[in-house]
């Protein structure tokens, strides 16, 4: 992914590659006002972290709407860079501390 794109609104992979057509081949742009420094996903999850430290999701994202619909704010700030395995969301915070949480939504 280039800067360019993730500054200008995050793309969403609709597939990895043309190999399995199931999973697609191409890049759907995800409308958002948001400008995001990173992103992560796990299993139903989409979480961006924005220029400001604020954590986002992606509400109701699944296999039947990979997009979801709205980002919506975590209640969450003070992080630099996330990541997201299944339902666990590990990061980074401004005093470089790692911090780690549960998925709940």
């Amino acid at each position: 992914e280039r800067e360019s794109e993730r500054e200008s609104g995050e793309r969403e992979r609709k597939g990895s590659s043309g190999i399995n057509a199931e999973y697609g081949n191409t890049w759907l742009h995800v409308p958002s006002s948001i400008k995001f420094k990173a992103l992560s996903a796990g299993e139903g999850v989409l979480l961006g972290v924005a220029k400001d430290g604020r954590v986002y999701y992606r509400e109701y994202v699944n296999k039947g709407n990979v997009k979801g619909s709205d980002w919506k704010y975590a209640g969450i700030s003070g992080i630099k860079k996330m990541y997201v395995y299944k339902n666990l969301a590990v990061g980074v915070n401004t005093g470089n501390k790692l911090v780690y949480s549960k998925i709940l939504f």
